[in-house]
């Protein structure tokens, strides 16, 4: 609600209902009920009355990935803290390749037995 307010005192308007979140992750509610987890990217060049969208968690007609979503289209808007975007980010930008490492621990000479205690430092 503060971005919204800013974004009016700033001399936005409330058509462009996505214009305040540009750049956050969010949770955006279509008019059908639909929930996506995305970041509003900018306002489609092409038609004003879209927004174009980095689509995080793909649902019903939306897929992964840059979409555009039309401002007929958005419901609300759901603002996600900020230090849960942090972790999004982070997550979307350093996904472990598990199958990879996997593959490369197949031939390898592993510990086939864990033990418990204390470390004995050498002196």
């Amino acid at each position: 609600m503060k971005r919204i307010l800013q974004h009016l005192i700033e001399g936005g308007s409330l058509l462009h209902k996505l214009y305040a979140y540009k750049g956050m992750y969010i949770f955006l509610y279509t008019d059908d009920g639909t929930k996506l987890l995305c970041k509003p990217l900018s306002l489609d060049k092409e038609n004003s009355n879209n927004y174009i969208v980095d689509i995080v968690e793909p649902s019903g007609k939306y897929n992964q990935g840059q979409d555009t979503i039309s401002e007929d289209e958005v419901g609300y808007v759901v603002e996600i803290p900020i230090d849960v975007q942090q972790g999004i980010e982070m997550t979307l930008k350093f996904i472990p390749n598990v199958k990879d490492i996997q593959q490369e621990m197949v031939n390898k000479d592993l510990p086939s037995r864990v033990e418990f205690g204390r470390i004995k430092h050498k002196e």
